[in-house]
């Protein structure tokens, strides 16, 4: 908006300048044909008085310096004005700069500390890695639970197998016994025998 301001005074300047040099010019036709139209004729010639000449010449010459500084002020002020959207420029490069970083850093996460995800790719991946956590959780209590049953299975083959050999060693004990006394009263009958 300033930079509008600036370049809408300089080329209201730079018209004015414009159009007091075509006044300027104007008058100084005026003043020539002034001059020509009171000069006297000699023979063929005109006889013009110089302090109108002189006038005129001065007159010409403070109109060129008049619109020529002016020119220059105007050009001045255009320089100036570049100069300053070009730093505004500068600065809105700069902002946007700042403004995409600002914006990129807000849609950033780092992932880990030190991986730099956009928030689409980081809610993505941890989607994937719940979805893959809840597949190898309910595959893992899938197979405890078999492995469970397998267990409760053996554990109940030991506890009737336990069950068979402790009949087995009852059994087994019962019968060594009865041979134990077999042998004995056979030994008995033995020693009587050698004994009569």
């Amino acid at each position: 908006m300033k930079n509008k301001c600036y370049l809408f005074t300089g080329i209201i300047l730079i018209f004015a300048g414009t159009i007091n040099f075509s006044k300027a010019q104007t008058s100084l036709n005026a003043q020539y044909e002034n001059i020509v139209e009171k000069a006297n004729n000699y023979q063929e010639y005109k006889v013009i008085n110089q302090n109108q000449i002189k006038s005129l010449w001065k007159n010409t010459t403070d109109s060129l310096k008049s619109n020529q500084a002016k020119l220059d002020k105007a050009q001045s002020q255009i320089n100036k004005q570049q100069l300053e959207i070009n730093q505004l420029k500068k600065l809105l490069s700069e902002k946007n700069n700042h403004l995409s970083k600002a914006l990129n850093a807000k849609d950033e996460i780092l992932l880990l500390s030190f991986v730099p995800l956009s928030k689409a790719a980081y809610q993505t991946t941890m989607w994937g890695l719940i979805i893959f956590l809840l597949g190898l959780a309910t595959f893992l209590i899938l197979r405890t639970k078999n492995f469970r049953k397998e267990a409760l299975y053996r554990i109940k083959l030991f506890n009737d197998l336990n069950d068979e050999f402790k009949n087995y060693k009852i059994k087994a004990n019962d019968n060594e016994k009865k041979l134990a006394r077999a042998l004995q009263d056979e030994r008995n009958k033995l020693d009587e025998l050698f004994r009569r």
